[in-house]
């Protein structure tokens, strides 16, 4: 995701939670909300809005059964920027506009739910569940999406974390990236051993500044998790 992201949503679906764990992960953020069926007026804002921000996130509640709310998607689709779409209710509302750039099914517009999706977005969790039915036509039962965890993706993920403010010591922040480009080198090299050899040493790494108070814990584990999972890969590999 980029910095600049536009949270758009019915009242009903509790868009402005969302828009309020993405501020708080570093992104300048804006909130647009709508009626429960958007007017015209409402879907207008929104797209004059769109037209200013990096990115549109927006959060659905049964747009299957709302065309109102299919216009409203459709209205910022068209605006240029990359629409992501999370489902605040049911799976479904995805088979009214698979043209979005990304859809997440969050099953519900509760605080947990939101906080989750923003974690997705952020990279802070690999997403890995799987539909629980079949979206006709489109998705099968059991279908899901994973992010790749690599290097690449890891010091995408630590410049993230700078930006936020959740990563400030300039020390850890460079031993990291130049850590992750030697995992980077290995990895295209395909030399399995070396990766997961170097990977050992960033959680090493890890704890050690969680230790010293450089990181904090809540960081360290997002770290220590994508480090794993990457060594896990390699490993099975």
């Amino acid at each position: 995701m980029k910095d600049d992201v536009l949270v758009v949503g019915p009242n009903i679906a509790n868009a402005n939670m969302l828009e309020e764990h993405l501020n708080v992960r570093g992104f300048n953020t804006s909130i647009a909300h709508t009626a429960d069926a958007p007017t015209e007026e409402d879907i207008n804002a929104a797209a004059d809005e769109a037209a200013a921000h990096d990115v549109v996130v927006i959060v659905t509640h049964s747009a299957h059964l709302s065309e109102q709310q299919q216009q409203l998607v459709t209205a910022l689709h068209s605006v240029g920027k990359p629409v992501i779409v999370t489902a605040a209710r049911n799976p479904y509302d995805v088979a009214e506009f698979p043209g979005v750039d990304a859809y997440i099914a969050a099953y519900g517009n509760r605080a947990i739910s939101h906080e989750a999706v923003a974690k997705i977005l952020t990279g802070e969790v690999n997403p890995q569940g799987l539909l629980p039915v079949t979206i006709p036509d489109h998705y099968e039962f059991g279908h899901g999406l994973s992010y790749h965890i690599d290097a690449t993706y890891m010091k995408t993920f630590v410049s993230q974390l700078e930006k936020s403010g959740r990563l400030t010591d300039r020390t850890v922040i460079r031993t990291m990236n130049v850590h992750l480009s030697a995992v980077d080198h290995f990895e295209q090299q395909e030399r399995s051993d070396k990766v997961v050899q170097h990977m050992n040493s960033f959680l090493q790494m890890i704890d050690m500044f969680t230790r010293s108070g450089q990181i904090n814990e809540d960081v360290a584990q997002v770290l220590e998790a994508h480090a794993s999972e990457v060594i896990e890969s390699w490993e099975e590999g």
